[in-house]
């Protein structure tokens, strides 16, 4: 028996152009809300960012922000974990050497950060995906705060090779997972999206095998491998559909949307 679902958003619940049918979620949701099935957001996007995304019912549902760094139920926050800040500037130290990364984001609990002369289209496509926003100097001036994630942009083709650069030349304090394309998600390690769920599960004494999960990338395996009723999109990547059970329709279908409705208001 299903009893919580999690959604990946970018690939998976989101179209292409960022959008999903809303009324009709709504109406699964509903339908969910009567049967008391979790519904969980687990995704690598900002908790301020996922709010926005899902306004009309923001206060009653689960978040896994950040990839799991930071876990949320009912506006009640169950976890926050955070780099070490020695661990965090050496990381930032780091990458501003190597040449193949093109663009930096810190991402902490208060705001997102960048530097005010990085170029513009990044400065707008941070604004889009990270509604608080802040431009520093550098970073070596970053405020106090609690800091989730780096997200890094290295160059084409580069993404799988600094997957297992970044471990190597942290010294395993640092992990990488694939944010789509050539995006890169830097996070302490253990901190993933599966971790985030056991967390939630726990609260509500819910079992791995009675969980729904959604996913189409990198970031979504160990999640995938969690859940007892797990789905890689049809769009998704080879490792994230090799790692589910059961193959959705693509994230264009609305995939996962259909099969809610095929589960849940079928009855």
């Amino acid at each position: 028996m299903i009893k919580a679902v999690a959604v990946d958003m970018d690939g998976t619940f989101l179209k292409n152009d960022k959008s999903y049918e809303q009324q009709r979620f709504l109406d699964i949701y509903q339908i969910m809300k009567r049967k008391k099935v979790k519904f969980i957001v687990a995704s690598g996007n900002q908790y301020q960012r996922l709010r926005q995304i899902f306004s009309p019912i923001a206060d009653q549902i689960s978040f896994a922000a950040e990839n799991g760094a930071l876990v949320i139920d009912r506006n009640q926050e169950i976890f926050a974990g955070s780099f070490a800040i020695p661990t965090l500037k050496k990381t930032i130290n780091l990458l501003k050497d190597l040449p193949q990364v093109l663009h930096i984001n810190v991402c902490g609990a208060k705001s997102a950060y960048i530097c005010k002369n990085d170029p513009l289209k990044f400065k707008k496509l941070s604004q889009f995906y990270y509604p608080a926003l802040q431009e520093i100097n550098s970073f070596q001036e970053l405020p106090v705060d609690n800091f989730f994630k780096i997200n890094i942009h290295v160059t084409d083709g580069q993404g799988t090779y600094f997957q297992k650069l970044i471990p190597k030349i942290t010294d395993g304090q640092v992990a990488a997972t694939s944010g789509g394309n050539d995006d890169l998600d830097l996070i302490v390690p253990g901190l993933n999206k599966a971790a985030a769920l056991k967390k939630l599960l726990a609260h509500w004494g819910i079992m791995p095998n009675e969980l729904m999960a959604f996913g189409d990338g990198g970031n979504d395996l160990e999640m995938l491998r969690l859940a007892g009723y797990s789905y890689a999109m049809a769009n998704g990547a080879p490792a994230a559909v090799e790692a589910a059970k059961y193959l959705a329709p693509t994230n264009q279908q609305s995939g996962v949307l259909q099969v809610l409705e095929r589960h849940f208001a079928g009855d």
